[in-house]
């Protein structure tokens, strides 16, 4: 054997081509029917592993008309477990996400309600990084500081919703 191919041999193979382009983060806003009422979202979700993504982001639920005094914002952590590679295919979904409901005025004067929630979706990368998808889920609120001076009528204070409803989710998104 020569000594260059014993160099060669002993040289540590290359990262493939796939491995070396691979994405590992996405940024996603997304339009929620929260059956009967809206709300937007902006999340910033990481893969890890083959199969594993986590996110974090903000809710905004949009209110009847002439109750925009009364605000609703959640946090969200969740957690997609991905048929094929994260961001693109199948996934199953659990989140837990912190609502509050204040009125713009007095923020102090506030509900809060913790919401467990689980989803099924599809998601569809482009190669330029374009993501495109959609999911449907159950989520379970239940109010955990409550005033007795605002969300006296629950139909106007959506954000802070309890029992169970349905969450329907269109995604527009950005993959690096």
């Amino acid at each position: 054997m020569s000594g260059s191919a014993v160099a060669a041999e002993s040289a540590p193979p290359a990262a493939s081509p796939a491995r070396a382009t691979e994405r590992r983060n996405a940024v996603v806003l997304g339009t929620h029917a929260k059956i009967p009422d809206w709300a937007t979202s902006v999340t910033y979700q990481r893969a890890f592993g083959k199969r594993l993504s986590l996110g974090a982001g903000l809710e905004y639920g949009y209110q009847p008309h002439g109750y925009w005094h009364l605000q609703g914002v959640g946090e969200v952590l969740s957690g997609q477990v991905w048929l094929g590679r994260p961001f693109h295919g199948a996934f199953a979904e659990g989140s837990l996400a912190v609502f509050h409901q204040f009125l713009v005025r007095q923020p102090r004067l506030s509900t809060t309600a913790l919401a467990p929630g689980l989803g099924l979706g599809y998601r569809w990368t482009h190669r330029s990084g374009l993501l495109l998808g959609g999911s449907a889920g159950l989520r379970w609120g239940r109010t955990l500081d409550d005033s007795d001076l605002i969300c006296t009528r629950p139909k106007y204070c959506n954000s802070v919703r309890q029992g169970p409803y349905a969450r329907i989710t269109v995604d527009l998104g950005y993959v690096f």
